[in-house]
Protein backbone atom coordinates (compact mmCIF):
# COMPACT_ATOMS: atom_id res chain seq x y z
CA UNK A 1 0.00 0.00 0.00
CA UNK A 2 1.45 3.63 -1.04
CA UNK A 3 1.92 5.93 1.81
CA UNK A 4 3.39 9.26 2.22
CA UNK A 5 6.07 10.13 4.33
CA UNK A 6 4.51 11.83 7.09
CA UNK A 7 0.79 11.23 6.56
CA UNK A 8 -0.78 7.67 5.30
CA UNK A 9 -3.32 8.02 2.35
CA UNK A 10 -5.76 7.09 5.20
CA UNK A 11 -5.07 9.70 7.56
CA UNK A 12 -5.30 12.12 4.74
CA UNK A 13 -8.78 10.91 3.14
CA UNK A 14 -10.32 10.90 6.63
CA UNK A 15 -8.29 14.42 7.36
CA UNK A 16 -10.57 15.82 3.81
CA UNK A 17 -13.75 14.27 4.41
CA UNK A 18 -14.32 15.42 8.00
CA UNK A 19 -13.28 18.95 7.63
CA UNK A 20 -14.80 19.36 4.60
CA UNK A 21 -17.95 18.32 6.05
CA UNK A 22 -17.29 20.63 8.67
CA UNK A 23 -16.14 23.21 6.18
CA UNK A 24 -19.76 22.96 4.57
CA UNK A 25 -21.55 23.50 7.58
CA UNK A 26 -19.87 25.22 10.20
CA UNK A 27 -18.05 27.21 8.03
CA UNK A 28 -21.22 28.60 5.84
CA UNK A 29 -22.61 28.72 9.14
CA UNK A 30 -20.37 31.32 10.67
CA UNK A 31 -19.77 33.25 7.35
CA UNK A 32 -23.27 33.80 6.97
CA UNK A 33 -23.31 35.22 10.29
CA UNK A 34 -20.25 37.90 10.43
CA UNK A 35 -18.08 37.56 6.99
CA UNK A 36 -14.90 38.38 8.05
CA UNK A 37 -14.40 36.78 11.27
CA UNK A 38 -16.46 33.94 9.29
CA UNK A 39 -13.65 33.73 6.98
CA UNK A 40 -11.38 33.70 9.55
CA UNK A 41 -12.66 30.93 11.76
CA UNK A 42 -13.39 29.08 8.78
CA UNK A 43 -9.94 29.52 7.36
CA UNK A 44 -7.56 28.89 10.86
CA UNK A 45 -10.39 27.15 12.91
CA UNK A 46 -11.36 24.41 9.97
CA UNK A 47 -8.37 24.29 7.75
CA UNK A 48 -4.89 24.99 9.47
CA UNK A 49 -5.56 24.15 12.74
CA UNK A 50 -6.21 20.26 12.60
CA UNK A 51 -3.70 20.09 10.71
CA UNK A 52 -1.48 21.78 12.44
CA UNK A 53 -2.67 19.81 16.11
CA UNK A 54 -2.87 16.71 14.52
CA UNK A 55 1.00 17.03 13.29
CA UNK A 56 2.29 18.20 17.33
CA UNK A 57 0.10 15.43 18.57
CA UNK A 58 1.85 12.88 16.71
CA UNK A 59 4.56 14.30 17.26
CA UNK A 60 5.62 14.97 13.17
CA UNK A 61 8.55 17.36 11.81
CA UNK A 62 6.91 20.60 10.99
CA UNK A 63 9.55 21.45 8.47
CA UNK A 64 9.50 17.84 6.67
CA UNK A 65 5.24 17.84 6.91
CA UNK A 66 4.70 21.47 5.34
CA UNK A 67 8.27 21.16 3.53
CA UNK A 68 9.42 24.60 4.49
CA UNK A 69 11.97 25.44 2.26
CA UNK A 70 13.43 29.25 1.18
CA UNK A 71 12.18 30.32 -2.38
CA UNK A 72 14.92 31.89 -3.83
CA UNK A 73 14.04 35.07 -5.88
CA UNK A 74 14.41 34.18 -9.32
CA UNK A 75 11.54 32.01 -8.46
CA UNK A 76 9.04 34.71 -6.77
CA UNK A 77 10.04 36.62 -9.52
CA UNK A 78 8.54 33.55 -12.41
CA UNK A 79 5.37 33.29 -10.09
CA UNK A 80 5.01 36.82 -10.08
CA UNK A 81 5.06 37.27 -13.52
CA UNK A 82 2.78 34.05 -14.22
CA UNK A 83 0.24 35.06 -11.93
CA UNK A 84 -0.03 38.00 -13.97
CA UNK A 85 -0.15 36.62 -17.34
CA UNK A 86 -2.87 34.30 -16.41
CA UNK A 87 -5.33 36.97 -15.13
CA UNK A 88 -6.59 37.27 -18.51
CA UNK A 89 -7.15 33.67 -19.17
CA UNK A 90 -8.86 33.31 -15.67
CA UNK A 91 -10.76 36.48 -16.31
CA UNK A 92 -11.88 34.80 -19.79
CA UNK A 93 -13.18 31.62 -17.76
CA UNK A 94 -14.50 33.44 -14.99
CA UNK A 95 -17.06 35.28 -17.55
CA UNK A 96 -17.58 31.84 -19.14
CA UNK A 97 -19.05 30.51 -15.91
CA UNK A 98 -20.88 33.67 -15.31
CA UNK A 99 -22.85 33.34 -18.62
CA UNK A 100 -23.38 29.61 -18.03
CA UNK A 101 -24.85 29.93 -14.32
CA UNK A 102 -26.93 32.81 -15.86
CA UNK A 103 -28.50 30.65 -19.15
CA UNK A 104 -29.34 27.82 -16.42
CA UNK A 105 -30.91 29.76 -13.55
CA UNK A 106 -30.34 32.45 -11.62
CA UNK A 107 -27.47 33.62 -10.44
CA UNK A 108 -27.19 33.94 -6.93
CA UNK A 109 -24.65 37.41 -6.07
CA UNK A 110 -21.94 36.43 -3.44
CA UNK A 111 -21.61 38.94 -0.76
CA UNK A 112 -18.43 40.28 -0.77
CA UNK A 113 -17.95 43.93 1.61
CA UNK A 114 -16.41 46.28 -0.46
CA UNK A 115 -13.72 48.89 1.31
CA UNK A 116 -14.38 52.34 1.68
CA UNK A 117 -11.29 53.38 3.23
CA UNK A 118 -7.75 52.02 2.64
CA UNK A 119 -7.44 50.67 6.00
CA UNK A 120 -10.44 48.75 5.39
CA UNK A 121 -9.19 47.57 2.18
CA UNK A 122 -5.96 46.20 3.57
CA UNK A 123 -7.68 44.48 6.10
CA UNK A 124 -10.50 42.70 3.50
CA UNK A 125 -7.08 42.07 1.77
CA UNK A 126 -5.53 40.46 4.33
CA UNK A 127 -8.68 38.26 4.84
CA UNK A 128 -9.91 37.45 1.87
CA UNK A 129 -6.68 37.06 0.11
CA UNK A 130 -4.60 36.14 2.20
CA UNK A 131 -5.65 33.86 5.40
CA UNK A 132 -7.19 31.65 2.19
CA UNK A 133 -3.86 31.57 0.65
CA UNK A 134 -1.60 30.97 4.06
CA UNK A 135 -4.41 28.43 5.18
CA UNK A 136 -4.86 26.34 2.08
CA UNK A 137 -1.14 25.90 1.72
CA UNK A 138 -1.03 24.28 5.31
CA UNK A 139 -3.89 22.40 4.69
CA UNK A 140 -2.91 20.55 1.10
CA UNK A 141 0.96 20.78 1.77
CA UNK A 142 0.54 19.07 5.41
CA UNK A 143 -2.27 16.74 5.17
CA UNK A 144 -2.83 16.11 1.26
CA UNK A 145 0.84 16.06 -0.14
Amino acid sequence: MLENRNFSIKEANIFFIILAVLFLTVGSYVQSRELITGLLITEFGLLAAPVIVYSVLKKKNLSEVFRFKRLPFSAGFKIVIMAALMLPAVAVANLATILIVEFFGTPIPTPIPVASTPGEFILLFAVIAGSAGICEEIFFRGAIL
